[in-house]
């Protein structure tokens, strides 16, 4: 009875096991760093996405209620309306747009910022009304396009040239 014969591994099949066991893992790790850069890279393009959206969408809806946009100094602007008093300051890293107290920050890289001047008879509003801000932003090498557009009639135009007289 002493001499039964136990079934087990051998030390080299454990070994064997063991290292397939490690290479495998290995390979799963791999995958799982991939994986989550992967994620951080979709994360930082969401954000980029959202943020670019949502200060588009601002601007579309300012350029219909404003009646006004003056240049208060080469990056910042005062649009104004019946209501609302809002401020735009354009920094390198963000823009801040500041309405009605609340300030919300837009982390978006500005580069090229143009603005174009309403044509005015009164010696006061000359090169002070905006009707045109254009600006890039940048990235990861990508430049995309943004441009904020007031268009002025007439009529609000003698209202702003009458109203300084």
């Amino acid at each position: 009875m002493l001499n039964k014969r136990l079934s087990a591994f051998t030390i080299s099949e454990l070994m064997i096991a063991l290292a397939l066991t490690g290479i495998m893992t290995s390979f799963a790790y791999m995958g799982f760093n991939y994986t989550q850069k992967l994620l951080h890279q979709f994360n930082e393009q969401n954000y980029f996405i959202v943020q670019f959206t949502e200060l588009n969408k601002r601007l579309n809806l300012l350029s219909g209620s404003v009646n006004e946009v003056i240049m208060e100094d080469e990056n910042r602007f005062v649009l104004k309306s019946d209501s609302i008093n809002c401020k735009i300051a354009f920094n390198p890293k963000y823009i801040l747009l500041n309405m009605s107290g609340m300030i919300d920050t837009f982390h978006l890289k500005v580069v090229g910022l143009k603005s174009g001047f309403e044509i005015m008879n009164h010696p006061l509003w000359e090169n002070k009304l905006i009707n045109h801000i254009a600006f890039d932003v940048v990235y990861q090498k990508e430049i995309f396009h943004m441009s904020f557009n007031k268009n002025y009639d007439a009529y609000s135009k003698i209202i702003l040239e009458t109203q300084n007289n």
